[in-house]
């Protein structure tokens, strides 16, 4: 899996993003064990840092540093409704790109905003 992002928001700072991990079973199907322990490592921390959401259980939050790829991992323990437990990872390839600005053309048209009606 690959997720690509703009090194900077249109604030001009750092672009952040959430990010959550899913079970699946060996098909790729939705699995129906519940994840604790969640813990998510970048592989470059010079091209992008993940830390721990607090609003999101087991949820992470990226924050861009520099133009790169690298790789994102998270390690979570999977309890099946059975209550059998084991450790699981997952890896995406985090490309954070250059923001470029679209050139400003000169004026074309005109675009109306209205009010709301009394």
């Amino acid at each position: 899996m690959q997720f690509t992002m703009p090194s900077n928001n249109a604030a001009g700072a750092a672009s952040t993003v959430s990010v959550i991990g899913s079970p699946v079973d060996a098909n790729q199907k939705t699995s129906q064990a519940t994840l604790t322990n969640a813990a998510y490592t970048s592989s470059d921390p010079t091209v992008f840092t993940v830390a721990v959401d607090p609003n999101t259980p087991n949820g992470g939050i990226i924050t861009a540093v520099a133009v790169g790829t690298a790789t994102l991992t998270e390690v979570a323990t999977a309890t099946e409704p059975g209550g059998a437990e084991q450790q699981i990872q997952g890896v995406a390839t985090i490309v954070i790109t250059a923001v470029v600005p679209p050139p400003l053309g000169p004026a074309a048209a005109l675009v109306f905003t209205f009010g709301t009606p009394q």
